[in-house]
């Protein structure tokens, strides 16, 4: 598990987002677009819903039934049923590694 968060989200405040780790949750402000466009070259976060981005390091299984990213300490976020596919492609490159 690495320590980048385990996901980022939206809040209902404009342009200010919560990132959710093991053990705590930040607010900052920023957008979703220049977290993506920063880590552009790493790729260590993936948006399976418009307002979340998750730490693909951080997953521990998709949960296909609830529609749901299940993380390490149960930690769980949504995951658009058109972004499934990509997502487990993603995370097979990343074990074949």
């Amino acid at each position: 598990m690495n320590d980048l968060g385990l996901y980022i989200e939206t809040t209902g405040v404009s342009h200010k987002l919560r990132i959710i780790g093991k053990n705590f949750a930040k607010e900052f402000y920023g957008t979703m677009t220049d977290i993506q466009e920063k880590d552009k070259h790493t790729q260590r976060f993936y948006s399976p819903h418009k307002s979340f981005l998750v730490n693909i390091g951080n997953i521990r299984e998709i949960d296909r039934k609830n529609l749901e990213i299940v993380f390490y300490e149960d930690h769980r976020c949504p995951i658009s049923r058109l972004k499934i596919r990509k997502l487990k492609d993603i995370l097979e490159k990343k074990s074949q590694k």
